[in-house]
Formats: C-alpha cells, structure tokens, sequence
C-alpha cells in the first residue's frame, strides 16, 4: 500500500450546514423492484462494506465506493442511504473511471482492493483500490445531525504505471419514497462556485422531502457536465463509453424512476505528488423550493 492512502486523511471536508424542515406524514411504503435487462446492477461486496452512523443517518459503502440498498435491481451494499427517513432512499451510487480508453465502473469486476473499507470513526470512513494503473482512494464523511450531509473526497494517482484518468463520472439512482414519481431539478452553480446540483424528491409521496448529489469540488477541477433521465438510461450511457465523452446537461427537469451523473475532466496523469482530486456530496435539504 503507497503510503499516501493516508493523506486522504488529511483532505479538508468541510460540513455545510444545511437547513432542513421534518415532514410530519408518515412514509407511505412502496416496493423497489427494478427490472434492467441489459445493465442490471449486480450486489458488489469484494472487501466487505462498513456503515457510518451519525444520529438519524447512516449510510453503507464498500471499497469500490459503491452504496445502495438491497432491494432488487439495486447495488446490494448493507443499509443504503438514510438521512432521517425510515427508510434507504438510494438505490445506487457507484463511481467510474477511464484510465484511458473504454469508461469502466469501479468495482470488483474492474478493480482490485488495496485496502477495504474501514472505519476511522463512526462517521468517516477511508478504501482504496486500483483499477489499472490508476489507484483510487475513497475518503468518506457523514453528518446526520449538522449539516445532513455525506461527503467524498477521492484522490487518484499512478500505481504501476502512468495513472492517465482522462476522466470520473459519479452516479447516483435516488428512490426516494419508492422508485416511481420521482422528479429532478438541475440547479446550476453561481459564478466562482462548484459546477452545480441536482435536487430530487417524490412528487406524489412527502413531496416536502428533498435529496441532492452535488459538486463540491474546490481543490481539483469541478463538474464539467450532468446528465439525468430515466433507470437505467444514464448508467447505460456511461458504462458505454468508449472514451471520455460529456453527459447531455439536459433535461432541466426529469419525472419518472429518477438518475443522474457528474463528469469530471483531468489535464494530465495523476501523480503521487499532484493526484487528482474531486470531492461531490449527497445530503437532505427540504428547505430549498422544488424546482
């Protein structure tokens, strides 16, 4: 293990606080049972998984970074995602990566784990895997009762060769209150601020709810481009990649069994010395207005 797994210790998360209403109607549950003949996600536990807990949140990842509930059609990793709700309200979050040439997930079937998921903390956890010759290092960050906020940071560099990352998309499949009458909103950044944000909710069910998957870039290159649309269309267009390609930035808007995706772009091979840094977010905010 290259001794700089470590400094992704050091990588500042900073906690934005965000402001949040409760809903006072009770969930009304709804079976997540997805059908994708031609993507299926596969349960991924190769080095096992951990789960963070902060308060009313808790999240499962594994050392690919991957998280997700175990319904079916789903990632499988232990308890999903949870912030104050009763149940997951993610179906899927898993990071890809070309190294250059054809867009790969990080997984088990595209990687191999250096270090498996570990707790630091409660609420922070570190893994690290190689795909290629390019080594990934997971740093991840939860505070369920401040900021109602998951963080990742994620350091990339050479191991075993040059690390040509071209470029990182992350993904994300929310369910929240079940899979269907889900709708997306793309909220772009201010000027001088990270990329931009998708917020997400149901709109029949506590449609008060609202989740997001955020740039929060400010040390390495932001977002360059988003994508959402319909499972498993988003997921479908990435793993079939065969270079670095951009996301539509479209729709503005999305109703259906909701997924979108961040690209990032790198200039140059990541080094042990200057790797290649992102950082995104998932957190709850019911006080922003939809969309």
């Amino acid at each position: 293990m290259k001794r700089s797994l470590f400094t992704t210790l050091a990588l500042c998360l900073s906690l934005a606080a965000w402001a949040q209403a409760t809903a006072d109607e009770p969930t009304l549950p709804e079976p997540s049972v997805k059908a994708d003949p031609e993507n299926l996600p596969e349960p991924d536990g190769a080095g096992g998984f951990i789960t963070m807990v902060d308060g009313p949140a808790r999240v499962s990842v594994n050392a690919f970074g991957r998280a997700g509930q175990t319904s079916p059609g789903c990632a499988g990793v232990g308890t999903g995602f949870i912030m104050d709700t009763p149940d997951s309200v993610m179906c899927e979050h898993t990071d890809f990566l070309s190294t250059g040439g054809q867009v790969m997930a990080i997984n088990e079937a595209n990687c191999q784990v250096l270090t498996p998921a570990t707790l630091v903390n409660p609420q922070h956890a570190i893994s690290s895997v190689v795909c290629g010759t390019c080594q990934v290092n997971f740093h991840h960050a939860l505070d369920g009762i401040g900021g109602q906020t998951w963080q990742t940071a994620i350091s990339i560099y050479e191991n075993g060769g040059p690390c040509r990352s071209g470029c990182y998309y992350t993904y994300t499949d929310y369910d929240v209150n079940g899979f269907s009458n889900n709708g997306g909103s793309w909220r772009p950044g201010p000027a001088g601020s990270p990329y931009g944000q998708f917020l997400v909710r149901n709109n029949v069910v506590m449609p008060g709810v609202k989740f997001m998957l955020s740039d929060a870039s400010f040390d390495g290159p932001r977002a360059s481009s988003h994508g959402q649309g319909e499972f498993p269309s988003v997921r479908t267009q990435i793993s079939g990649f065969q270079q670095c390609l951009p996301l539509s930035n479209g729709p503005a808007t999305f109703s259906g069994d909701w997924t979108g995706a961040l690209m990032y772009r790198f200039a140059g091979p990541g080094t042990e010395e200057q790797p290649h840094i992102i950082r995104y977010n998932h957190s709850r905010n019911d006080a922003l207005a939809f969309p």
